[in-house]
């Protein structure tokens, strides 16, 4: 994948207010960070629920090819209190976006309810959560559309800000000047997305293929984007991941990890 740095000066230039704010919003997530690490050294087994379904606070009269719908996921909606700050953090910078949390469960009925034998073959075959949440990102955009968000990953500015053209679809750019997948946006049936969906099947089926990161994640990405235009900005500007949190708020219960750690401990395949 070719490497496309996007220095902070770039970013400001481009936009200006938004980087500001979202400079804004690293020092407040560093103070309020201090404080939920307090909070989970005080109460540790203490779980907030991050609702399954959120509408927007207010809706737009404004026209968008993007949906204003923002997808995440994780291992359990039960989650420590700077998961759930940091998604209810989201939907006030998303005020006109509706949220959806899907479960492991709601993952497999969908997949199943929209995508053909092949398809559900190939996702029911991974074990690893970082994984299926990697395949079914993509398959849900390709059929609904909208933003995909990590659970660990804070917007930086309002998100109209962002998504404020007619753009098909919306890739960011990380420090590394690398594409991620930790924020996606598109249309609907989106063919860059089709792609994307192909390419991570054909990986899986793939017996070389022992690595999430290339097998499902954003290196599957990148095979795809190496041959098509597509619009992309910097993340200073989008979206940040961790600023509000870290492994062990976001992973605290025993034996849950980072992916890297799963794929050590057991096959990614069945």
């Amino acid at each position: 994948m070719t490497m496309h740095r996007i220095s902070a000066k770039t970013a400001f230039k481009s936009r200006p207010f938004a980087y500001v704010f979202s400079r804004m919003v690293k020092i407040f997530a560093n103070v309020m960070k201090q404080f939920f690490r307090l909070h989970f050294w005080m109460f540790p087994d203490k779980r907030f629920e991050i609702p399954s379904y959120s509408p927007p606070i207010w809706r737009s009269k404004k026209a968008v090819g993007i949906p204003r719908t923002v997808w995440q996921t994780n291992y359990s909606d039960k989650v420590t209190l700077a998961v759930y700050f940091a998604n209810r953090f989201n939907r006030l910078l998303a005020p006109t976006f509706e949220f959806c949390f899907i479960n492991d469960d709601e993952q497999i009925a969908f997949i199943a309810e929209n995508y053909p034998e092949e398809v559900n073959a190939a996702f029911t075959r991974l074990q690893i959560g970082a994984a299926k949440a990697d395949y079914w990102r993509v398959l849900t955009l390709i059929k609904k559309g909208g933003v995909y968000l990590d659970i660990d990953a804070n917007l930086a500015s309002p998100l109209e800000w962002t998504l404020r053209d007619n753009s098909s679809e919306l890739f960011i750019i990380d420090r590394k000047g690398l594409v991620t997948n930790s924020f996606l946006a598109t249309v609907p049936e989106n063919p860059i997305f089709h792609r994307i969906a192909d390419q991570i099947r054909q990986n899986i089926a793939d017996p070389k293929q022992s690595d999430v990161f290339h097998m499902t994640g954003p290196g599957a990405v990148w095979q795809v984007l190496e041959d098509c235009s597509y619009n992309s900005c910097s993340y200073r500007c989008v979206s940040h991941q961790g600023q509000f949190n870290n492994p062990t708020l976001q992973y605290p219960d025993k034996g849950r990890g980072k992916w890297w750690q799963e794929q050590n401990e057991r096959d990614i395949r069945k």
